[in-house]
């Protein structure tokens, strides 16, 4: 009697509301935790023989191994998807060694691959005392660009240089943080904050933002971490690109501008053309 079991309490009214007498569950089971139940709903005083709990722990037994095979074959399909995203990003952020245009692509890719309305990345600096805006594009016109925190401190991003991992939030509503507030009145409520690094040292992070709650799965967090790494070397090319350029320029000019002769030498002292 499902309306008087004390199992059924939480229920009990959707049951009677129904007209329903009686309930059988039974776990669909492969290997564990069960995945979930086949639930039979009667509206009559129901008891079953051995044959019939029997069968239907066979067609529960059935079921879970076709639910796990379906996610087995969806889990494979979302990795095989993920890694073409990641290398279609990891070639348009390698294909540039201009830093500036490194943060618009990344900013474009990743908005292209991750349901996001708003993504931004910051920077930090040598000594890890304040952060800065790079690029940022938010899909909602009108918004008002808020002035990000000058300094890490009691800031998310500040947890984020222990953990070294990206930090997730499925409902930024829950948190009192005051930045989370303002974002939640904006309208945000997911956020992820991934932190790049370059050399074991965190050079900056990489946030998306959705006005959906709990928007984001395990695999865009592993997406973007990926995205991370990748980002991190490239934005060591670019830095490595821009100081050899300015290097160059400087010899340049002092080459230029020199009013004694300059000559150079070869590894074994001869005078080079």
């Amino acid at each position: 009697d499902a309306r008087s079991d004390s199992r059924t309490k939480p229920i009990k009214a959707e049951i009677e509301a129904e007209g329903f007498r009686s309930m059988v569950l039974v776990p669909l089971k492969v290997g564990s935790p069960p995945l979930g139940n086949l639930v039979l709903y009667f509206d009559r005083e129901l008891d079953l023989s051995e044959d019939e709990i029997s069968a239907l722990r066979t067609y529960a037994g059935l079921a879970a191994i076709a639910i796990k095979n379906t996610r087995l074959v969806s889990a494979t399909r979302s990795h095989a998807t993920n890694l073409e995203i990641l290398d279609e990003i990891a070639r348009a952020i390698n294909s540039t060694l201009d830093l500036s245009e490194l943060f618009r692509i990344t900013v474009e890719q990743v908005k292209r691959a991750v349901p996001c309305e708003r993504c931004s990345l910051y920077k930090v600096d040598s000594d890890k005392s304040d952060i800065k805006r790079l690029h940022a594009a938010d899909d909602v016109p009108g918004r008002t660009e808020r002035l990000i925190p000058a300094s890490l401190k009691e800031t998310i991003f500040e947890r984020l240089l222990e953990t070294r991992a990206p930090a997730y939030q499925p409902d930024i509503r829950k948190d009192p943080h005051p930045t989370r507030q303002l974002l939640a009145a904006e309208g945000i409520r997911a956020i992820i904050n991934v932190p790049i690094w370059i050399d074991d040292k965190c050079a900056g992070f990489l946030n998306i933002m959705s006005s959906e709650v709990d928007a984001y799965r395990k695999d865009h967090i592993e997406l973007l971490r990926s995205l991370a790494n990748h980002l991190g070397l490239a934005m060591k090319n670019a830095e490595l690109y821009a100081q050899a350029k300015e290097t160059g320029e400087r010899l340049d000019k002092f080459v230029r501008g020199a009013s004694d002769g300059i000559v150079t030498l070869d590894l074994e002292g001869r005078i080079t053309p």
